[in-house]
């Protein structure tokens, strides 16, 4: 095999690794969020319809017209992410949000989604913390 050719195998090689991580970030959904939410607060989630009622027994406004198997958004995250009394918005809510994001996202503020209390519900003696 000549230098050149091995050159040009090296530089494809290259490309092709470069172009892997565009490609390696998984599509999220609605309901694998949520599922990733009520853990966050040590909450049954074996799927997302038991995940919500979780949340939902523990006062948070999971909205209604939830769609589980749709691709995860921007605008899904704020939205889901209010419902815990953050304040999160988007200038792109149409923008994916995909699973390398969502795990930056619990990087960020997972501890704030397990210790914020829901709006609207005051914080109870007998409620239970994962990590208290």
């Amino acid at each position: 095999m000549n230098v050149k050719r091995l050159g040009a195998l090296f530089v494809a090689a290259l490309l092709v690794t470069a172009a892997v991580p565009a490609f390696a970030a998984s599509d999220a959904t609605v309901g694998e969020f949520v599922i990733k939410l009520a853990k966050a607060r040590n909450l049954a989630a074996t799927d997302a319809r038991v995940a919500v009622d979780a949340l939902r027994g523990i006062g948070v406004r999971v909205p209604a017209d939830l769609n589980y198997s749709k691709k995860l958004t921007e605008g899904d995250v704020a939205r889901l992410s209010r419902s815990f009394g953050l304040n999160v918005t988007t200038t792109t809510p149409d923008n994916s949000f995909d699973a390398d994001q969502v795990d930056r996202f619990f990087a960020t503020f997972g501890t704030d989604i397990i210790f914020n209390t829901p709006p609207g519900r005051t914080a109870t003696s007998g409620e239970r913390h994962p990590h208290t």
